[in-house]
């Protein structure tokens, strides 16, 4: 399959009238979140680590986020007993996200069986966790004690891990809408820099519990609208009408105008290291094996940010079934070097714009001085060939796949074949 493209009037704006405005951009917008949308910034690129304070060796790839789920500091982690406080895991989570120039994201759910309302009802994590705390205050005082102490450190508080889940949450959303505006006001009364993210739902079938939390009084007490976007054992292209829903419901309650962060996704990434795959991948999931592991990774990262998704929280690096890095060797699965990739690709560049036709996916993007990119791909079973309008030229072609691959001098190349793996196509004018 060939898919010609024409230079349209949309394309001579996109060349000669989006430097201007980005560069107008950087001068006029605060640094705030809503800025994230616009150019993409390294906060968007999120990753969750298991164990970066004892057994996982520091990523060496530029994500600029860090969501500390299933890091053994939820509230039953730091205040195991009442007024009994234990920070050290956290401290040290906080000393190496300073050191490594990354912001923390910590959500604040799962309530200590001694604080809980229902302690002896079963959860994920253990009896009474799942439910709300049986007193506000105890919930004020733990969104008060953590605020308190990491200030500066800690801006970024989600309220709850999918809230869906009888696993994670046994209450109901009014009580859900409670806890998030109590935390609101605590979090704010410490610092108004703090932001609030909202409990992050899952899954298509739950967005209606997102836009009742919403019309129920949520919209008012939160700054961020948070969602998981797993579409296993679907591949990424599935983001896109996922977020479109979302995003409709965010409108519908008269939220839209606040960002979407995707706070947790990933896929089962084979180990090759010989290491058991145990722990959250279903059965049903697609075990994605070599390369496919790049492509997931790429087309996941590059359709959610075209989608208006402002944070990707990839989980997670050393998950032994999600994983980007092999369990027992520490070496990169190909995900983890495509992730690099994209960090390359997209940071500090336009949001991309993309189209699909007959399975073939062209994105468009522009870096802060105007020169033109292209991203392409194909779903699966497609074979297609992406045309070098006249009017360009190849400057450089990039995989993000790091299996190499054979191409000839990039300004002798007119069309490019394409696989599920993207390639950046680097342009200029003749």
């Amino acid at each position: 399959m060939r898919i010609n493209r024409y230079e349209t009037t949309f394309n001579i704006a996109l060349r000669y009238l989006l430097p201007a405005f980005i560069s107008l951009l950087f001068i006029i917008l605060p640094a705030t979140i809503e800025a994230e949308s616009h150019v993409t910034s390294r906060a968007y690129f999120g990753m969750h680590i298991h164990h970066a304070d004892k057994y996982t060796p520091w990523p060496r790839i530029g994500f600029g986020s860090w969501r500390l789920w299933d890091a053994y500091v939820s509230w039953a982690d730091l205040e195991p007993s009442y007024g009994k406080w234990d920070f050290r895991r956290l401290d040290e989570y906080v000393r190496i996200a300073h050191q490594q120039d990354v912001s923390l994201l910590l959500p604040l759910g799962l309530s200590p069986q001694w604080a809980s309302a229902r302690p002896q009802e079963k959860a994920a994590y253990g009896l009474g966790m799942a439910a709300e705390p049986r007193e506000m205050n105890d919930w004020k005082n733990y969104v008060r004690t953590v605020a308190r102490r990491y200030k500066g450190s800690i801006k970024d508080f989600e309220i709850w891990n999918e809230p869906n889940s009888k696993d994670f949450f046994s209450g109901k959303v009014d009580t859900l809408v409670q806890l998030t505006c109590e935390a609101y006001r605590v979090l704010k009364e410490e610092s108004p820099y703090n932001i609030v993210v909202s409990p992050a739902y899952t899954g298509e079938q739950n967005i209606h519990l997102l836009a009742e939390f919403l019309a129920k009084g949520g919209g008012h007490c939160i700054d961020v609208v948070a969602y998981h976007l797993y579409v296993t054992p679907s591949y990424p292209e599935a983001i896109r009408p996922l977020v479109t829903q979302i995003k409709k419901a965010m409108i519908e309650k008269g939220v839209g105008h606040l960002p979407l962060w995707n706070t947790e996704s990933g896929w089962w990434m084979a180990n090759a290291d010989g290491t058991p795959e145990t722990g959250v991948a279903p059965p049903y999931w697609e075990r994605i094996e070599g390369d496919a592991g790049a492509a997931v990774v790429a087309r996941a990262l590059i359709l959610a940010k075209a989608s208006g998704v402002e944070r990707f929280y990839w989980y997670a690096w050393d998950n032994k079934a999600l994983g980007l890095v092999e369990p027992r060797t520490k070496s990169y699965k190909t995900g983890a070097q495509a992730f690099q990739r994209m960090v390359d690709w997209l940071q500090d560049k336009t949001t991309p714009i993309c189209k699909e036709g007959g399975g073939q996916w062209i994105c468009e993007l522009m870096d802060t001085n105007g020169a033109p990119f292209v991203i392409v791909w194909s779903v699966e079973k497609i074979v297609g060939s992406y045309m070098v309008p006249d009017m360009y030229r190849v400057v450089n072609i990039d995989h993000a796949s790091p299996s190499p691959i054979t191409m000839p001098p990039p300004d002798q190349i007119r069309s490019v074949k394409t696989s599920t793996v993207p390639m950046l196509i680097s342009l200029s004018t003749r």
